[in-house]
């Protein structure tokens, strides 16, 4: 399996494969990102990714290959995923940021993380070292907004003492009722 950067022209000058063969070229700029090629010469670009519990990758058609746009779509892609383990580790990383003690531990989330990171990862050491970097990232955006994240910590302190009071209100009112 050839690596080059993957230009325009490039998948252009792209020979057809020997008969009843076909070939990959994959992309060095964008992991997984990639061109295969028939002995028809049909260029159809394709997204490469290993999934949790799978020894062999998993190949995704993306669209017959024109100027420009798959590049776009696997960008989309690894976007989409960086963008979503952020979200699911910036929870831990609150806690861990301003909050005592230890984080939840959010059993679920850190499985979709894995989950998410496999798409654009090849290995376990290559997904811990993503999720990693998404609880840095998560950190570098939360740090600025620590204010917000103190007076939303206040504001449902505020208002679970208030739940209990209530409720201690309404037991005392049961207590009384004849």
């Amino acid at each position: 399996m050839a690596k080059t950067t993957l230009t325009d022209r490039k998948v252009q000058s792209l020979k057809a494969a020997p008969k009843g063969k076909r070939y990959q070229v994959m992309d060095t700029l964008v992991p997984g990102f990639g061109v295969r090629v028939t002995d028809k010469a049909v260029k159809t670009y394709i997204f490469q990714a290993r999934f949790p519990g799978s020894v062999n990758p998993a190949r995704r058609e993306i669209d017959k290959a024109t100027v420009g746009e798959p590049r776009t779509a696997a960008a989309d892609i690894f976007q989409h995923v960086h963008t979503r383990v952020v979200e699911l580790v910036a929870g831990s990383v609150a806690e861990a940021l301003f909050l005592h003690g230890e984080p939840w531990h959010a059993a679920d989330d850190r499985c979709q993380e894995k989950a998410y990171a496999s798409l654009i990862c090849s290995s376990p050491e290559s997904i811990e070292a993503f999720v990693n970097f998404c609880m840095v990232e998560a950190a570098a955006l939360l740090r600025p907004r620590e204010h917000i994240v103190r007076a939303l910590t206040a504001e449902h302190a505020r208002r679970a003492a208030w739940r209990r009071a209530e409720e201690s209100a309404a037991s005392f009112v049961a207590v009384q009722a004849p």
